[in-house]
């Protein structure tokens, strides 16, 4: 085992920002109105910098700022800043006041959001109102605002659209466009595609409008027909969009798909037996050769159900007409899909769509997708495409999860090569569409998608490229692709540690950072361009995560030895953000527990760092408490990692409360800021800023054994915090919620070290589990038992002694500690009977145990008042078991039903 340096007395405090005891303690109020950084952007100059930042409960603000200079804006409940190309105007959408949502008595009452343009030179801001969208043309010289339709007037369409503006960022020019339901811009911003749909359906068209002088040109026109899907290509300056003609409810189903090219042409499938639905998905190849598009069989064209007829002396004991209004899913066991899983994608069913790609050369459409291979991936390439089908696995989803075979569709001529049976893991196609990548098997393989030869990749490298954390019963995945070099010579593939550079014809290969493994760092690509491969005449920026210490350091791999050059390491978490598509400036972000991640701006080389915000500047008044690593041994002499998060103050030599939360493995989160709200979580700075310490140990897991595994992780690592004389022994609580919930369930069934727990959505009973059902998706759980993160591996029948050996509801005699817990009675996951299995229990054996049943709520709880309440409760409930605060009422008494 590695020697751990705990030397606590000098490292616990040899931290300064936001740890003096004079800072006073957090509230509720702060908890709430800590703020989070979101949505930043670079402009394409590197000028200009824009984010969003918004409290937990309230309105926030958007904010563009100079990067190198003093200009700063700020946009009071604005988000998503976004620039124009030159960086001489910025657009910030603006949402309306959060009381004036939450005062809104229905949906449809709410108010709309806005949005806000400016110049950055001057700031001088131009608020629109009610806006549904925008965007900048690609010449900079226009805005186009897309507002929400109104309310109709009497006698007008359901189907109308609503006013678009042209606004001229360089004068007060305003054109106002009415009834349009859908825009496109072309790349250059010379012209705007718009389809019409007016009040009374007979104007509807398709027209093209030239911005700079307001010619219109109508490219199709005819009354009741509806306009969508329109798509740009800007090789071949081409538009593709669908056209429908309404029914007489003014709905549409098929339709026509047209392209226009200087002239209008449509583009008729040929094929029988399938039409071009409305609901649908248009795409471009990269150079406008190929538009893929989606087709249905004729027989998937819905059917208006008939109108019932009403109750009559005639019908009225007709058992037919009776059993008509009949409310009946029929669960057979043949069936593919097990009924609640048909339910949930019956929708996704009913709107898919085969893929077809029509053929700019020879005016041709191609098949590629059917019932057989029903999913197939716009490729990046004009040779192949990847195709998926989990057709013949469909009854096995509810005890082997997701398998599919993959395949290889030619999109000249439809053709399809299987190459995969039974997959569960991805494939990938090179940008060329030449090879396919994937992993199998612990090895990664590339298969040449003309030939359908393969070879193993890695076959011969002693360095495992299977997930080596990996410790459910399902096999391994691999670590991933980072990405091709040019001309697709070689592809880039992750182990643990380390970089390595494939040839896929040949099977070479070549470790490209080589001292990963050695010195335990986890590089991983940073890619900052938008182009398909990686060039290896340019420096790539890498990142090096410390797998022992937890700290991220920014690193530059260049490709001609290779060399690698560390270029900032502050152990600190970093977080590569943006790069500015034309300038050496880059956005990263620096945290750590108690540091916020706020932006910094550096050049490509990390040599001139400045920290460009500081998003929240009431953690100096907080007494905020600080993270340290912790190692021990767990029962099985196996090295174990966790994170000690003390309090703000704390002198060393005072025994603590202390909090134990995990989940599987935590301690990556040594130099994580905890984002602040109010959630199911206890949070960490909350807490420990009111005198908690907070352990965050790693768990790994024995298969079969769930339950105990947790126990001999957890229970060492209390145990040498008491020894270091840091925990109380007498006040230490354990906190887990859905996977942790089921597991603190179980180990206070094994052990009484623990004086409360609290354990929310927690599986309780597996037995009855196994065969429950995840209601968010419909699937059956018996795949989480046999596969995936339960980790019994044998189905119920097999290891019948297991189910119930780990189940803690069959032990609930044994458990001396205070337990309380919580379930929404919604729940989507983990069925919400587990928490009343083990309630019930409980009180059967007269424990001490409380149940929070939330109403409505999912897995974790939604509305922000059933959040606050369990926060507020979760505190109270540790601050009596933990910190002898007189009992609340409710832990003494409970609470009657209400009626509410």
């Amino acid at each position: 085992m590695r020697k751990f340096l705990f030397v606590f007395v000098l490292t616990l405090f040899a931290f300064s920002d936001h740890s003096f005891a004079q800072n006073r303690p957090m509230t509720l109020n702060d908890l709430m109105s800590m703020r989070t950084l979101r949505n930043a952007s670079i402009s394409d100059n590197g000028v200009w910098m824009g984010y969003d930042t918004w409290p937990d409960r309230g309105n926030g603000e958007a904010v563009v700022k100079e990067i190198a200079g003093r200009r700063s804006y700020t946009i009071p409940n604005g988000e998503k800043p976004v620039f124009s190309t030159d960086a001489a105007f910025a657009g910030v959408t603006v949402r309306p006041d959060v009381i004036a949502v939450e005062n809104a008595s229905k949906p449809a009452d709410r108010p709309k959001a806005g949005m806000v343009y400016f110049p950055t030179s001057t700031g001088v801001m131009t608020t629109l109102a009610d806006v549904k969208s925008f965007q900048f043309t690609g010449n900079s010289k226009y805005i186009l605002v897309w507002y929400n339709a109104g309310k109709a007037g009497s006698g007008w369409r359901k189907t109308i659209g609503s006013t678009l503006e042209i606004r001229s960022l360089g004068s007060e020019s305003i054109r106002t466009i009415p009834f349009v339901s859908a825009f496109q811009a072309d790349s250059l911003g010379s012209v705007v595609f718009l389809a019409l749909a007016d009040s009374s359906g007979k104007g509807n068209a398709l027209i093209r409008y030239k911005i700079a002088d307001g010619t219109v040109d109508t490219l199709h026109a005819a009354p009741f027909a509806r306009y969508d899907r329109l798509t740009w290509n800007e090789s071949t300056s081409s538009l593709a969009f669908l056209s429908a003609q309404e029914d007489a409810d003014q709905a549409v189903e098929e339709s026509q798909l047209f392209v226009f090219s200087n002239t209008l042409s449509e583009i008729e499938p040929a094929f029988s037996g399938r039409y071009v639905p409305f609901r649908n998905t248009l795409s471009w190849s990269d150079r406008g050769e190929l538009l893929f598009f989606g087709v249905k069989p004729e027989a998937e064209k819905p059917v208006m159900k008939p109108k019932r007829d009403e109750w009559s002396t005639t019908n009225f004991t007709d058992t037919e007409f009776i059993r008509a209004d009949r409310g009946l899913d029929v669960w057979h066991g043949e069936d593919p899909l097990i009924k609640p899983h048909e339910i949930k994608t019956a929708t996704q069913r009913r709107n898919r769509t085969f893929m077809s790609v029509w053929h700019r050369a020879g005016n041709r459409t191609v098949a590629l997708a059917d019932s057989s291979l029903a999913s197939v991936s716009v490729p990046k390439n004009t040779r192949f495409a990847l195709g998926t089908s989990n057709s013949d696995y469909q009854r096995e989803i509810s005890w082997f999860g997701n398998q599919s075979d993959i395949s290889v569709v030619d999109l000249q001529s439809g053709s399809r090569r299987r190459i995969l049976t039974r997959h569960s893991g991805s494939a990938q196609l090179s940008p060329t569409g030449v090879w396919v990548v994937y992993f199998r098997d612990g090895h990664w393989h590339a298969t040449n998608s003309a030939t359908g030869v393969s070879r193993n990749l890695t076959q011969s490298i002693s360095t495992s490229f299977a997930n080596e954390d990996h410790d459910t019963p399902g096999s391994a995945s691999g670590y991933g692709i980072a990405g091709w070099l040019d001309n697709e010579a070689r592809v880039l593939i992750y182990d643990k540690f380390d970089i390595w550079a494939f040839d896929p014809s040949s099977g070479t290969s070549a470790n490209l950072t080589r001292t990963g493994r050695r010195d335990k760092l986890q590089y991983r690509v940073r890619i900052t361009t938008d182009k398909p491969t990686i060039s290896v005449s340019q420096p790539l920026l890498l990142t090096g995560y410390h797998d022992l210490k937890k700290t991220t350091g920014f690193y530059e791999l260049r490709f001609e030895r290779p060399s690698l050059t560390l270029l900032l390491d502050e152990s600190k978490k970093l977080n590569f953000i943006a790069k500015a598509k034309n300038a050496d400036v880059v956005l990263y972000t620096r945290e750590s527990y108690n540091e916020f991640p706020d932006l910094w701006s550096s050049d490509s080389k990390f040599k001139t760092k400045v920290k460009r915000t500081d998003v929240n500047p009431i953690m100096k008044e907080l007494a905020w408490g600080q993270s340290q690593l912790v190692e021990w041994s767990s029962m099985d002499g196996i090295p174990v990692q966790g994170v000690l998060i003390t309090p703000g103050g704390w002198k060393p030599g005072t025994k603590l409360p202390v909090i134990v939360y995990f989940y599987e493995l935590f301690s990556q989160r040594l130099h994580e800021y905890n984002a602040l709200a109010v959630n199911h979580r206890p949070s960490f700075p909350y807490y420990a800023s009111n005198g908690y310490a907070i352990f965050l140990p790693d768990v790994r897991y024995d298969l079969g054994q769930p339950g105990y595994s947790s126990t001999k992780y957890i229970v060492p690592g209390v145990q040498k915090l008491i020894d270091l004389g840091i925990a109380d022994p007498a006040r230490i609580g354990i906190h887990g919620h859905s996977w942790s919930g089921y597991q603190a369930a179980h180990i206070i069934t094994q052990t009484n070290l623990f004086a409360a727990a609290i354990v929310g959505a927690p599986v309780s009973n597996m037995t009855s589990a196994y065969n429950g059902i995840r209601w968010g998706t419909g699937l059956a759980r018996q795949f989480q038992y046999e596969q995936q993160q339960s980790r019994i591996g044998k189905t119920m029948w097999e290891a019948r002694d297991l189910y119930i050996e780990n189940s803690p509801v069959f032990f609930a005699d044994r458990i001396k500690t205070p337990t309380l817990i919580m379930f929404g009675d919604e729940d989507d996951a983990v069925p919400w009977y587990q928490g009343i299995e083990l309630y019930l229990a409980m009180r059967r054996l007269n424990k001490d145990v409380i149940f929070l049943q939330y109403h409505g709520e999912p897995h974790h709880p939604q509305r922000y008042a059933n959040k606050m309440d369990y926060t507020i409760r979760m505190k109270e409930y540790f601050d009596h078991y933990l910190k002898g605060a007189p009992a609340a009422e409710w832990i003494r008494k409970g609470e009657a039903y209400s009626g509410n």
